[in-house]
């Protein structure tokens, strides 16, 4: 397993799925109807942990290690279970990952940051330990690439 945990989260789990994409996590989402067999081999191919809430997950002979299946429905219940199970730092990249496509972000282009009205591009001294440097901090994305299904 990588350092950083990469995670791959079943259709049941969209929502949390992207917190953990907003945490800054690498985090892939299955879309539509994957099958099981696949979406388990697509977490061993890519070094994943499976976040679940199928019970029939843990019958296949990888799970173990693998699979981490949630028992809660909520996704504020289940981002704190899968914390007590998983190290998972809610503020570990905040936002520096695109929430429909998984994206890394980059720094915006200047042309996007001199577009900010005049009030966004200045620091609250009260938020400083937050948000250091805003143009330097603003992160951007390109469109999703077309092959990419948002979920």
């Amino acid at each position: 397993m990588p350092s950083v945990p990469l995670f791959l989260c079943d259709r049941m789990l969209i929502r949390l799925g992207r917190w953990l994409r907003a945490a800054g996590y690498d985090t892939g989402i299955a879309g539509g109807a994957t099958a099981d067999r696949d979406l388990l081999d697509w977490a061993v191919r890519e070094d994943r942990l499976l976040v679940t809430r199928d019970r029939k997950f843990i019958e296949f002979r990888e799970a173990p290690g693998r699979v981490i299946l949630l028992g809660t429905n909520e996704t504020e219940s289940c981002a704190a279970e899968l914390s007590g199970r998983q190290v998972v730092d809610w503020l570990h990249r905040p936002f520096t990952r695109c929430l429909e496509c998984n994206a890394p972000l980059g720094p915006a282009a200047p042309r996007i940051r001199a577009a900010l009205p005049g009030s966004a591009q200045t620091v609250d001294p009260g938020r400083a330990a937050v948000v250091r440097d805003l143009p330097e901090t603003l992160l951007a994305r390109k469109p999703c690439p077309p092959h990419a299904e948002p979920v």
